[in-house]
């Protein structure tokens, strides 16, 4: 009995040895993202900061500090009435909540133009009763820095 307690215990020792190993294997050969580095919770306070200025009617000030790519595609009259429009017809916003952050890489083969991307998808509800999903888009700029590339408001 002693024996086969003995041979059953040193079975386990080997096998959880031979799965360390493995494990070690794995990690040695990590996946590398394309995608650049975003921390969730930092993009999603970054995205309520840019709704929130939205909401107290600051379309020109974030138009300001856009990417310029968005500066290059949209005039800043054109978006501030655009944006401003849709939010009259919105009402004034009473709640939102993020449901999710979503990165992508644009290039080749991908309907947006290259760079890295990060967006924030909320629900948010009107004092109407309308309830509607905003997207706050972000691209990584040549400088390291996050800025913003889109509004949306569904």
């Amino acid at each position: 009995m002693k024996r086969t307690l003995l041979g059953l215990a040193l079975a386990m020792l080997a096998f959880g040895a031979n799965a360390q190993g493995r494990t070690a294997n794995m990690a040695a050969a990590a996946y590398v993202s394309p995608y650049a580095p975003v921390d969730p919770s930092k993009m999603s306070d970054a995205a309520m900061r840019v709704a929130a200025s939205i909401d107290r009617g600051g379309m020109a000030d974030m138009w300001d500090g856009a990417s310029k790519a968005m500066q290059s595609r949209v005039k800043k009259k054109d978006f501030v009435e655009r944006i401003g429009e849709l939010r009259k017809k919105l009402g004034p916003v009473v709640g939102r909540s993020w449901i999710v952050v979503h990165r992508e890489k644009g290039g080749a083969g991908t309907t947006l133009p290259a760079g890295q991307y990060a967006s924030v998808e909320f629900e948010l509800a009107a004092a109407s009763g309308v309830k509607a999903k905003e997207l706050v888009s972000f691209t990584l700029d040549a400088d390291g820095v996050w800025r913003v590339v889109g509004y949306t408001l569904r």
